[in-house]
Formats: C-alpha cells, sequence, structure tokens
C-alpha cells in the first residue's frame, strides 16, 4: 500500500472513512459517525492510487454498542400508560425500539 494515507480511501457501505495510517502491509483506518447508522454487516472498498479498488463483500460488521444505566420508574401497572425513562448512551430516536414482554413501546425521545 506504501506509506501515504492521502493515496488511499477506504469505504464501508459506501461511507468514505479516515485513513489514519498505511504501511505496505496494512492500512488503518478510524470509523466515522455515519458508520454507526449503518448496523449489519456491509462491503469494505479499498482504493490505492495507480492500483485501482479491492472489495471485500460484507466484509466489516457494524455492531450496536449502546447501554442503559437505569430505568425510572421500575414498576408499573398493568393497564399500561407508564411513561418509563431509560438512561444510558448510543440511542438514536430514529432507529431505537423498545419491547417490554413481547409489548413494543413508544420512543418519546432518544
Amino acid at each position: 500500500f506504501g506509506t501515504d494515507t492521502s493515496a488511499v480511501t477506504v469505504a464501508l457501505g459506501g461511507i468514505p472513512q479516515t485513513v489514519t495510517a498505511v504501511t505496505d502491509t496494512a492500512i488503518t483506518v478510524t470509523l466515522g459517525d455515519g458508520v454507526s447508522k449503518a448496523y449489519g454487516a456491509d462491503d469494505v472498498v479499498v482504493n490505492v492510487d495507480g492500483a485501482g479498488n479491492a472489495k471485500v463483500d460484507a466484509g466489516f460488521t457494524v455492531a450496536y454498542t449502546g447501554s442503559v444505566a437505569s430505568l425510572t420508574p421500575n414498576t408499573g401497572s398493568i393497564g399500561g400508560g407508564t411513561v418509563i425513562t431509560i438512561t444510558g448512551e448510543g440511542f438514536d430516536k430514529d432507529s431505537a425500539g423498545v419491547t417490554f414482554t413481547s409489548d413494543a413501546g413508544e420512543v418519546i425521545e432518544a
């Protein structure tokens, strides 16, 4: 690959990533924020100036890394309607979902 980071591009699922280091045998990439929206397996495409592209189908899997710190309140009515605040990190209103036993809850804010 060489040693020039500007001569190498890497895309994950079509999203360009930041190449931070290049050697003759390895490329180091820092994943960007856009990758967190594309959970699951995605193609990796590497381009080296003057050498062309290399592609690995479903070569990298993005996993959810969110966590729950607490639930308030931790009890509610069997009739439903209890508003529960779930605190933690890694939540996204567009992709968040909550299920209690087998019933889906509504995400009000994330």
